[in-house]
């Protein structure tokens, strides 16, 4: 709303008329704060500013709320999910115990394995066409081709 064609009147009037999904701020009842699902009340709401939740979000600070909400959401928010990860983790699994694996495997032990490697050739090699099917079959041609795309290269 920085239109300076616009007069102040003007302004306020189209400020007022914004909607989020046929909702006005006011029947949104918004706060500049954030509201975590999930969590009991003491934690649930997180103020996005000094005194964030009791200021009222309209449309003159709407996006200093989105601004301060994604802020939010992607340092604070993942920051804390991120200790807790790690303090969750290093509870079940203390370090002095995971010296004994390499990054590699420990890598492999939390994430899996990256996904099969196939090549047409394994594919043809170990696989065992069944039901009328030989490995001549374009039907069974076609799922080796779909199955060598899927591959992770």
């Amino acid at each position: 709303m920085s239109d300076s064609s616009l007069s102040e009147e003007e302004r306020s009037r189209r400020a007022q008329s914004i909607t989020v999904e046929g909702a006005t701020f006011e029947q949104l009842a918004m706060s500049m704060a954030h509201v975590a699902a999930g969590l009991g009340p003491a934690l649930a709401l997180q103020p996005l500013c000094d005194g964030g939740e009791h200021i009222e979000v309209g449309a003159w600070n709407a996006r200093a709320y989105a601004e301060a909400s994604t802020r939010w959401m992607v340092r604070e928010g993942v920051r804390r999910q991120m200790a807790a990860f790690r303090a969750g983790f290093g509870t079940v699994f203390p370090a002095r115990r995971l010296r004994a694996f390499s990054p590699a495997e420990l890598r492999l032990l939390l994430c899996g394995e990256r996904g099969p490697d196939w090549t047409r050739d394994h594919l043809l090699q170990y696989t065992e066409p069944k039901l009328g099917y030989t490995r001549d079959s374009p039907g069974f041609l076609r799922l080796v081709e779909v199955l060598v795309e899927m591959s992770v290269p």
